[in-house]
């Protein structure tokens, strides 16, 4: 049975309602995580999609070429998964890899945003032909 990448977006949704019984650090890491999770969600779908129609998508440079293939496409369907795909990376670099900031960020906020971003962007996946349920 094949793992639907899709599951990530509702392990986000939970890891968000979960986060919000945390404090402190344990709050920030689970809503840290729900961004990275619902990034995922669209990332590994977009890229089978492009596999499947014979686009090359090499595991060290996948992240670049699928956000760049999508947003150079003549479709719009396409091109905005490739915009989303932007906002959703730009949220999971700042998630995965940045561990202090100058002015406070809001993580709810952060996750609610990347949870209706992928929520969205999974939509025009499954409109283009990218998945079925």
């Amino acid at each position: 049975m094949k793992f639907k990448w899709q599951s990530f977006l509702e392990l986000s949704k939970e890891l968000k309602d979960i986060g919000n019984s945390f404090c402190g650090e344990l709050r920030e890491a689970s809503w840290r995580t729900a961004v990275s999770r619902a990034y995922f969600s669209v990332f590994n779908i977009a890229k089978e999609f492009l596999r499947k129609m014979g686009i090359d998508v090499p595991e060290r440079r996948a992240h670049g070429i699928v956000k760049s293939e999508f947003q150079n496409s003549s479709n719009l369907s396409e091109q905005f998964i490739g915009d989303h795909l932007e906002k959703l990376v730009e949220k999971r670099i700042k998630a995965d890899y940045w561990r202090e900031f100058t002015i406070p960020v809001d993580w709810q906020r952060e996750v609610e945003e990347a949870i209706e971003l992928a929520r969205k962007t999974l939509e025009k996946l499954r409109e283009i032909g990218a998945f079925n349920d």
